[in-house]
């Protein structure tokens, strides 16, 4: 399997999984993610990096007071595939358009380096950010 980068929300707490960055705490497309097991996204498909520069890129990019903590988690993944534009707004109403490709939202273009992945498995925690 070819081996991936996925940026998450560092929960701080070893009891608690990582999350998904883009999407909060009580949206119903939140992915958690623990190492060692496999993740499968609750609709499409999962944002990932084949190179872990492009992958801290992102990471840095997106630190915010509402995101402190954010790590990167390198993986195990299946049917990954290159992906070139996103739905330029992300809501939660929006999600099963964009993944159904029915979507007429403005697009933008995605992240440089950016791939889609049907699953993940979380092998390690290769660089992390606290905040």
């Amino acid at each position: 399997m070819p081996i991936v980068y996925k940026v998450v929300r560092d929960p701080q707490d070893p009891e608690l999984p990582y999350r998904s960055v883009m999407m909060g705490d009580h949206s119903p497309y939140c992915t958690p993610y623990a190492i060692g097991q496999t993740t499968t996204p609750p609709i499409g498909r999962l944002f990932v990096y084949k190179q872990l520069g492009f992958a801290v890129k992102f990471r840095n990019g997106n630190q915010s007071p509402d995101r402190p903590c954010l790590a990167i988690l390198e993986c195990e993944a299946t049917s990954v595939q290159p992906i070139v534009s996103v739905a330029r707004y992300l809501e939660p109403s929006h999600i099963r358009v964009f993944w159904d490709g029915l979507c007429t939202l403005p697009t933008a273009q995605a992240p440089w380096g950016s791939y889609t992945a049907a699953t993940v498995t979380p092998l390690r925690v290769v660089d992390e950010q606290g905040g």
